[in-house]
């Protein structure tokens, strides 16, 4: 039986705390339109990226018994300043269509953070990724207690012609090695869960020198915000031979995390994940960047491709919540710099 985590006999309103996706969950999440401004998009990959999850918390929000709202909040932990610290990160908040306007959202955003605090006997973070166009999102996390704690750049990758290289090998097994800058940084894991996401190495002289997991991703674009977003959903995919890097109604694209490059290597990381985009037979992926991290300075000296060129690199605000953090791991969230690892890696 589900465990009851809000309820509201005035609206008729429940929250269910499920221990995998109840009937009709798939179903709403793939009917929602994603993003505000810079990126408008459905998910055609709902089913494979609902198995990523397994072992998370599924609260599913019922309207006089009908499901009208999800949340997903999956078991991570984070890294700040050596310590490791348990956490819970929260993700696929949906309402049902037509359903946006009533409050529905803030009903769950709060009842999900005071259900997870209360979970929490030592130190605790709770975390999730929000655009920074999305206005009214950010408004419900602040209000439900939630705080920014800094933000990524959704910088997208992109070759017209992407080359291998006999240099990048795929590995299966969990690593807890990373080759270079992780030290000194916030790491969140804000991926897919533990065993569904190959880790990609590129080696020279024996060692690795840079390498990232990835995991493959289907939209559908709806839209993508100002002239730059006019060019690349309307322009490109008119353009001969340029459809196959922007199919707004097929976008298929790899989702990059827990990327890392030696010193003194920046430029192999864009070759490692060109490698990436070349073997899954794809033009585009997307990696969340801090731009206060030298995987960002590294790829931006290497370029992103055209996407970004354009100008198409919306800001995600990290909103979280924390109880019983020391003196030392406060200050180090709050200078930092964020890497976003997938659960493998931790």
């Amino acid at each position: 039986m589900p465990e009851i985590v809000f309820e509201s006999p005035e609206r008729q309103l429940l929250i269910e705390r499920h221990a995998s996706p109840p009937p009709g969950f798939v179903d709403l999440l793939s009917r929602v339109i994603w993003g505000t401004g810079a990126v408008r998009y459905t998910m055609r990959d709902v089913p494979e990226r609902i198995t990523e999850f397994a072992g998370s918390h599924f609260l599913a929000l019922r309207e006089r018994g009908a499901l009208v709202g999800t949340y997903v909040l999956a078991p991570r932990t984070l890294r700040v300043a050596g310590h490791t610290i348990p956490a819970m990160y929260r993700t696929l908040l949906a309402v049902a269509p037509g359903r946006g306007q009533g409050g529905l959202g803030e009903v769950l955003v709060r009842a999900a953070r005071r259900w997870m605090l209360e979970q929490a006997d030592g130190p605790f973070m709770t975390y999730g990724f929000i655009e920074a166009e999305n206005a009214a999102s950010l408004a419900v996390a602040e209000r439900a207690g939630h705080e920014a704690w800094g933000a990524f750049v959704a910088a997208p990758f992109t070759r017209w012609h992407p080359r291998d290289d006999g240099r990048v090998e795929e590995e299966l097994a969990p690593s807890d090695a990373s080759p270079g800058d992780n030290l000194g940084a916030v790491v969140f894991e804000g991926g897919p869960g533990q065993g569904t996401s190959p880790r990609f190495v590129l080696r020279e002289a024996g060692e690795v020198v840079a390498s990232a997991r990835a995991v493959q991703h289907h939209w559908a674009l709806h839209g993508l915000g100002g002239v730059s977003g006019f060019v690349a959903r309307s322009v490109l995919p008119r353009t001969p031979g340029l459809r196959r890097l922007l199919d707004p109604d097929d976008l298929r694209f790899a989702f990059f995390g827990s990327v890392a490059v030696a010193p003194g290597c920046e430029p192999l990381l864009a070759r490692l994940l060109e490698a990436v985009l070349a073997r899954w037979n794809l033009y585009a992926g997307m990696v969340y960047l801090d731009p206060r991290g030298r995987s960002h300075a590294a790829l931006r000296q290497s370029g992103l491709g055209l996407l970004h060129g354009l100008g198409v690199r919306p800001r995600v605000h990290v909103m979280g919540s924390a109880v019983r953090l020391s003196a030392e791991v406060a200050a180090a969230l709050r200078e930092q710099p964020f890497v976003l690892h997938f659960a493998d890696d931790v």
